[in-house]
């Protein structure tokens, strides 16, 4: 098992090398305009998962999440999960996480990604990016606005943004009316 001091390096390293610089799949711009300034806020924690365990451990956010996070990534080594294993995991536990206004997002290094995607994939670990719902959605929205998106693949928004939309009947109606995600 990794220590969470050393998937963090790990992590830093990618974000600075990969995900915060100019991307030509991106128009230009970074992979991820937000994860550097989370990460040097001190705002992304880090744990590990032992593959199929996964499930019971994002589950348990939903009674001890704490918003001093704006993410928390999971890890674990891929060779302990299927990557349909993991995005199934995801997608159903996205159902009860998101009526706790939480989703799950899988990253596995062998997905069968689209093209634009897998230069931005993590190789070392298998991870998940459990944050806000509405907090994510309000980002992609602004950053839909702004023509973020404009240059991608109708495959890459699918995998990336699009397929989030089916968990919004789980928000509570409050929280959707409240952050004008129903549009």
């Amino acid at each position: 098992m990794d220590e969470p001091d050393e998937i963090k390096q790990h992590i830093e390293s990618w974000v600075v090398k990969t995900v915060d610089v100019p991307n030509s799949k991106t128009g230009g711009l970074k992979t991820c305009p937000f994860a550097r300034q989370a990460l040097t806020t001190n705002s992304v924690g880090f744990r590990w998962y032992d593959g199929p365990d996964i499930r019971g451990i994002l589950l348990e956010f939903t009674k001890t999440w704490s918003d001093n996070l704006e993410l928390l990534l999971l890890a674990s080594r891929p060779e302990n999960i299927d990557p349909d294993e993991l995005e199934n995991i995801c997608m159903e536990a996205s159902v009860v996480l998101a009526q706790h206004d939480l989703i799950a997002m899988a990253y596995h290094p062998y997905y069968n990604a689209p093209d634009d995607e897998k230069a931005m994939t993590h190789s070392k670990y298998a991870l998940v990016f459990l944050q806000r719902f509405t907090k994510l959605q309000v980002a992609s929205q602004y950053l839909r606005s702004a023509g973020y998106y404009d240059t991608w693949s109708k495959e890459r928004l699918e995998f990336v943004v699009n397929w989030r939309t089916r968990y919004l009947k789980y928000l509570p109606p409050e929280l959707r009316a409240a952050k004008k995600l129903d549009r």
